[in-house]
C-alpha cells in the first residue's frame, strides 16, 4: 500500500476535523446507552442506524 500524497493526507486531516464535534456527539449518544449483556438492543439500534446514515 503507497503512502497518501500531501493533498491527500490535508484532505483527510480537514475531513476528521470537520466531523470531530459529530464524532463526539455521537459517541456520547454511544456510551450513554444500556450495553450490558441481554441490554444491548438500544446501543446496536443506535449502531445499526449510524451504520445505516454513514454508509
Amino acid at each position: 500500500m503507497s503512502q497518501p500524497t500531501q493533498a491527500q493526507e490535508t484532505a483527510i486531516r480537514e475531513a476528521v476535523a470537520e466531523a470531530f464535534d459529530q464524532q463526539v456527539e455521537f459517541l456520547q449518544r454511544l456510551v450513554s446507552e444500556p450495553s450490558r449483556r441481554t441490554e444491548e438492543c438500544a446501543a446496536q439500534e443506535l449502531m445499526a442506524e449510524a451504520s445505516g446514515t454513514r454508509g
